[in-house]
């Protein structure tokens, strides 16, 4: 390997590291801080992933298959290190409560299926003798529930 070959492998290669730690540390600050394009979200981590990609694999001469089992470990590993992140922007939509029949509070998911159902009475009486909670209780203790079940 002559002395031009051996630096283009080196600045290759710290190119394809350097893409590789920029992805990671871009995957991982929240969505307002990230730079943008202004292309659409898909484009963008494709071109990105290409990019760092193609420059990895012309780097480090190896095996289609082999380059295909990094870079499927690599994406999962950064799936999993976002996972934990509250700024996440796949998390599921938020829970939602709603009143039913002027005797609950319904805490659903985005799907429509309901979770938790918290029963309340506004007569005093009644009240005490079902052992229910009043209306503005079970409103804030179905409100809890949705805040911090759902993540």
């Amino acid at each position: 390997m002559n002395w031009l070959t051996a630096h283009r492998m080196v600045i290759t290669r710290g190119l394809a590291w350097f893409g590789i730690l920029a992805i990671v540390i871009l995957s991982v600050v929240p969505a307002d801080v990230r730079p943008t394009t202004g292309a659409a979200p898909g484009f963008e981590h494709l071109a990105a992933f290409g990019l760092v990609a193609g420059v990895f694999a012309i780097s480090y001469r190896q095996s289609l298959g082999r380059l295909l089992l990094m870079a499927f470990l690599y994406c999962g590993g950064i799936e999993l290190l976002q996972v934990p992140l509250p700024t996440r922007h796949a998390r599921p939509p938020p829970w939602i409560v709603e009143e039913h029949n002027n005797a609950c509070f319904i805490v659903k998911d985005a799907t429509g299926q309901a979770l938790g159902y918290f029963y309340f009475e506004e007569e005093p009486g009644r009240r005490s003798a079902a052992k229910l909670l009043t209306k503005d209780k079970a409103r804030r203790v179905a409100a809890n529930f949705a805040a911090r079940s759902c993540c």
